[in-house]
């Protein structure tokens, strides 16, 4: 399954992502226009401030017209990998940073217009640090059970993509971890 972008032309460019029409060829000949979002990517942390509980903000999001409760997050900045970004958005939001670090998942939330990949951090053995909001973040942190997090996630309580896959992607290495099924 192959293709060429024939022609790109940018017609947003905003200071997190720009929008390109494309003109694209498949290789079986047919040409069409695709509408592009083109994204730096994205980090999530599950941060574990104690053995079973997890750290969630709740952030007010005004693209959904109120406020979420979801894992730490933020998106890369112009030439930062995704751990660093990790690092920084845990001590931005929540005021701790990590002593250990590690991917544990990525995914591609909305393939089929957008560029942005999404990487979730596990973050253990956590120490304060300054927390240091950007100026147009309303964030407030809630420490709470890992159990009652994951309920969330298949519940339903959480509303995106991130927050479901981290917790739950964290949940089951931490219970292989401490040799629980």
């Amino acid at each position: 399954m192959r293709f060429t972008i024939e022609r790109s032309r940018t017609v947003h460019r905003g200071p997190v992502f720009r929008v390109t029409v494309n003109s694209v060829r498949f290789a079986d000949g047919l040409r069409t226009r695709l509408d592009l979002v083109r994204h730096p990517g994205a980090v999530a942390i599950a941060a574990i401030p104690a053995p079973g509980r997890i750290l969630l903000v709740r952030q007010l999001r005004v693209a959904v017209g109120g406020s979420l409760v979801e894992l730490p997050a933020g998106t890369l900045e112009p030439g930062e990998s995704p751990r660093a970004a990790a690092g920084r958005e845990l001590r931005e939001e929540t005021g701790y940073r990590a002593r250990r670090l590690r991917k544990i998942s990525e995914f591609y939330p909305a393939p089929g217009f957008c560029t942005e990949l999404l990487r979730i951090y596990l973050a253990e053995d956590l120490v304060p640090a300054p927390a240091r909001p950007d100026r147009d973040e309303r964030i407030r942190v809630e420490n709470v059970p890992l159990p009652d997090a994951v309920r969330m996630a298949v519940r339903g309580t959480f509303r995106d993509a991130k927050s479901i896959i981290g917790t739950l992607a964290a949940a089951r290495i931490l219970r292989a971890k401490n040799g629980a099924r």
